[in-house]
C-alpha cells in the first residue's frame, strides 16, 4: 500500500483497522444469520476468493476496496473455524485443553504461510500472493465444509 498506492502509514493503519472491523462484522453476521455450514462455506469462498482473485488480476487500482471485501469473507470463515473446533472438542473430558491444542496446527500453518508469502511477495510480486490466497481459501472452505457436513 505504501509503495504501489502511495498511502501514508496513517492511511495504511486506517485500512488495516477497517479490515479488522469488517472481519468482525462478517463473523457477527455469519453467527446471527444462522446459515447452514454449506451456505457459510459457499459465501466465504465466494467473497474472499473472488476479491483476492480480482486483486491478482487488476493490480493496485482496486486494492483497498477489494482488500476490505476480503475481510468479510474471512469473518464468515471464523464461523466455520469455530464449528470445526466445537465439533472436534464436543464430548471430550478436557474441552478447554482440547480447544487450545486444536488451535496449534492452525497457528503453525498461519506462521508458515506468512513466511512463504513474504518470500513469494519479494520475488514474485503481490498478484501471485493473492492468487494463491484465493485458491487456498477456496480449499479451506471445501475442507471445512466436508468436516462439518457429517
Amino acid at each position: 500500500m505504501r509503495l504501489d498506492l502511495g498511502l501514508g502509514y496513517d492511511s495504511i493503519g486506517y485500512v488495516v483497522a477497517a479490515y479488522y472491523l469488517l472481519n468482525t462484522l462478517g463473523t457477527f453476521a455469519g453467527m446471527r444469520l444462522r446459515l447452514s455450514f454449506t451456505k457459510v462455506a459457499l459465501l466465504q469462498a465466494a467473497i474472499y476468493s473472488l476479491a483476492a482473485s480480482l486483486i491478482a488480476l487488476t493490480g493496485s487500482s482496486l486494492f483497498v476496496p477489494l482488500f476490505l471485501i476480503m475481510a468479510l469473507g474471512e469473518g464468515f470463515s471464523l464461523v466455520m473455524f469455530e464449528g470445526v473446533i466445537a465439533k472436534a472438542a464436543k464430548g471430550k473430558p478436557s474441552v478447554s485443553t482440547d480447544i487450545g491444542f486444536l488451535h496449534v496446527p492452525f497457528r503453525i500453518a498461519e506462521f508458515i504461510s506468512v513466511i512463504f508469502a513474504g518470500f513469494a511477495f519479494q520475488y514474485l510480486g503481490y498478484p501471485v500472493i493473492f492468487a494463491i490466497a484465493a485458491l487456498s481459501f477456496a480449499a479451506y472452505s471445501f475442507i471445512g465444509w466436508r468436516l462439518l457436513r457429517n
